[in-house]
């Protein structure tokens, strides 16, 4: 199974590209919070289509939403700047479905700003369960019910 760790870092490489292929002013920035957020996206949307987990870590419920905690403490020494990996990463490690899902939703939402994904996630029904309870592990059966309910269409 996909490791948590290497979903984020094919979202950065996805980030690269697109950052190459435009002007400066219209270059994306994908710091660590935004990473977290579009890593539980795609941990939803591969929970619903797939009815297994993209990656084997848990989500947890943090003050800014859903936090993946191994790639979080990756990621920290960025702060809130773009986060940098090794040009070399071998995006052939994913197999073409998490691709896939992966591609759809950097497509699709990460065109957010980090706080305005922040939000979002906020009003969701995962992170609400899990918010300040002492585990607070968000349940991948959680998720799987509400992205099956709320955003895979038959």
């Amino acid at each position: 199974m996909l490791r948590a760790i290497d979903a984020a870092k094919y979202l950065v490489s996805l980030n690269n590209y697109f950052n190459s292929t435009v002007p400066d002013e219209n270059k994306e920035i994908l710091s660590n919070l935004k990473i977290q957020k579009l890593l539980y996206y795609a941990q939803g949307a591969y929970l619903a289509m797939y009815d297994k987990p993209l990656f084997c870590e848990n989500l947890h419920a943090w003050t800014y939403g859903p936090v993946v905690t191994d790639v979080y403490h990756a990621f920290k020494v960025f702060g809130a700047n773009n986060v940098e990996i090794d040009p070399d990463f071998d995006t052939n490690i994913l197999s073409v479905e998490e691709k896939n899902v992966l591609d759809e939703v950097y497509e699709a939402l990460g065109k957010y700003t980090a706080s305005q994904l922040v939000e979002m996630t906020h009003n969701e029904a995962p992170w609400k369960l899990a918010f300040g309870k002492p585990n607070d592990t968000i349940s991948n059966d959680e998720i799987k019910i509400y992205f099956l309910e709320n955003y895979i269409s038959d």
